[in-house]
């Protein structure tokens, strides 16, 4: 069954044996297309998503908003959000702060207050450079209205690509980069990597390579969940690329292991993501963004890992400490 609003399509699957149990959320008519990422609110009332845009049609054809010049002139794409309306995205509506220097991969923080998102646009300063490198960007919830972007320095380095980013509570950024320290990839060149920067003494630290998950394959998109106890990412090979997953045991990784996701043809899957309940999950399937049930995902020993104990959600706050009051003894 398929139907559309606005340019979006929603379909029911066929009953394939992954279809039983696997939903299609939206899939995205020819006049805008899902290039790369999104992300849901905490609540999943809004969605957020990268996307190319059409300005119209010329013989029966779309024509897409363009950016760049001469040989560098490449289709623009640009980040939007909508209204989740159950099964049915409404208001489709471009962020006020996006602009035409490819900003794609939208990632929401578990709080809703900062949104990371890769950018071409021209990095601050005298030496400015526009469109060389890819690098993470984030904007601020202030008022009801997002702030101006921002360029985020504790995750950059001139010369070489960050992107992917995600903000762990006030503990750390999870990004990937192709930066020296980078494994060799089959090439010889520097592939890209998990790094995390760790926030301590009200400061960022220099980013540390997560060499335990990069095999030299390209190693992107992580995410890590409310809990801070399961990390998905996806890995590049041999033209495909495959969602992993590790489960934090006793405050350490378990080796990551691949998920197998679809049997549509074709293996395209990125962009990870876990509902803020923890009970489903969701993925892009080339232009397609997916979901099942987080449980179908996970082997019976690493369900019961996170069954064992259960860990506090991550908040951007800490708790202030209070002192509990010893009550007087009557004499």
């Amino acid at each position: 069954m398929r139907s559309c609003f606005q340019g979006i399509c929603l379909i029911l699957l066929p009953a394939t044996a992954m279809a039983q149990r696997q939903g299609l959320v939206s899939t995205f008519g020819d006049s805008m297309k899902i290039t790369n990422g999104f992300s849901f609110s905490a609540d999943g009332r809004k969605l957020f998503t990268s996307e190319r845009e059409a300005i119209g049609k010329q013989d029966g054809r779309h024509v897409w908003r363009m950016h760049g010049a001469n040989e560098q002139r490449r289709q623009s794409v640009t980040l939007f959000e909508y209204d989740v309306d159950g099964p049915v995205l409404r208001n489709r509506r471009r962020l006020p702060f996006a602009n035409d220097s490819l900003d794609y991969y939208p990632l929401l923080s578990h709080d809703g207050r900062r949104l990371l998102f890769n950018s071409r646009r021209p990095i601050p300063g005298p030496d400015s450079l526009d469109g060389t490198n890819v690098h993470v960007w984030m904007v601020e919830a202030r008022g009801g209205a997002w702030g101006p972007p921002q360029y985020v320095d504790a995750v950059n380095l001139r010369g070489f690509v960050s992107q992917y980013a995600q903000q762990l509570a006030d503990t750390s950024l999870l990004f990937v980069s192709n930066r020296p320290g980078s494994v060799a990839g089959p090439d010889g060149r520097p592939s890209f990597d998990l790094w995390e920067a760790a926030w301590k003494n009200g400061t960022w630290q220099a980013p540390t390579n997560l060499g335990f998950f990069n095999t030299g394959q390209d190693e992107e998109g992580p995410f890590i969940d409310r809990t801070g106890r399961l990390l998905f990412f996806k890995r590049n090979s041999a033209g495909e690329s495959h969602v992993f997953v590790s489960v934090r045991e006793n405050g350490r990784w378990r080796p990551a292991r691949q998920v197998y996701l679809s049997d549509f043809g074709g293996y395209d899957e990125h962009s990870p993501r876990v509902s803020a309940d923890g009970r489903t999950f969701y993925f892009s399937h080339g232009l397609t963004v997916m979901h099942i049930a987080l449980d179908e995902l996970l082997t019976a020993e690493e369900r019961a890992l996170l069954r064992a104990a259960p860990p506090r959600p991550l908040s951007w706050k800490r708790r202030p400490r209070t002192r509990r009051r010893r009550p007087r003894s009557r004499h």
